[in-house]
């Protein structure tokens, strides 16, 4: 395990899932896998998906104690489900990432190594740091350059001494949301939170990582033009919000 990692510390990692039956399994066992020597919990957060990922995910757990599985019903959207995921975490740092393996599951290890030792306050997986990269290609090559835009119009707007500003990918202190909540709907919520987190003083680092094409089903984010300018005007929201002070 990278850094030597050991069970000195609780990690609760959120998965918030949408019709991912294909991917919560092998996602579930690599994660077990890269955390073995690390107390933690994975709290599986699904939107009473249709094809039953709630299911798989708790047949999981019955076999492995660390997975918990939160069905919500009648409740939809990504960042609700990140919010639910940190009310009931039990953990002293949290983390979540993407459930389509386009995050590698095993880069955990790598992100929650700076927090054990005390150097930082959240360590976020970035594409745009030096040596990071989107490998993204085929039909998802659209999305791989209009992130690439998005993000940096929103760094330079913003003025927030983070990259990958709309990364999704992290662990961080859970004592980071002693007075605020995650606030959006969905990838927009990560510029407000480093915005936050940046104003109330935290310590937060970027470290490289490769991003690829998720491995089965259909993606959620925008794969069109018309669906990023959709998007687009939520994330120009979030802009204004930060421009307006750091606690707005």
């Amino acid at each position: 395990m990278p850094g030597g990692l050991v069970a000195v510390t609780t990690l609760s990692l959120i998965l918030p899932t949408y019709n991912e039956a294909l991917n919560i399994g092998p996602l579930l066992e690599r994660l077990g896998g890269a955390l073995a020597g690390v107390d933690c919990e994975f709290i599986v957060v699904d939107d009473d998906s249709p094809d039953r990922t709630w299911e798989l995910a708790e047949a999981i757990g019955q076999r492995d104690r660390r997975v918990r599985v939160i069905r919500r019903q009648g409740e939809r959207g990504l960042t609700s489900a990140i919010n639910r995921g940190i009310s009931e975490a039990q953990g002293r740092f949290v983390g979540w990432m993407d459930c389509d393996l386009a995050h590698p599951p095993e880069f955990v290890t790598v992100l929650l190594q700076p927090l054990l030792d005390g150097s930082t306050d959240c360590a976020i997986a970035s594409r745009f740091v030096a040596g990071g990269a989107d490998t993204r290609s085929g039909e998802y090559g659209l999305q791989r350059i209009l992130s690439l835009v998005l993000s940096r119009i929103s760094a330079w707007l913003t003025r927030l001494p983070v990259k990958d500003i709309t990364s999704g990918y992290l662990v961080l202190k859970r004592s980071c949301f002693a007075d605020f909540m995650l606030e959006g709907d969905y990838g927009e919520y990560f510029i407000l939170m480093v915005h936050q987190l940046v104003h109330r003083g935290f310590r937060i680092v970027e470290i490289p990582y490769t991003f690829s094409n998720r491995q089965f089903g259909e993606s959620k984010t925008a794969t069109n033009l018309w669906g990023f300018f959709r998007r687009g005007v939520k994330y120009l929201r979030m802009i204004y919000l930060c421009r307006r002070g750091p606690n707005k």
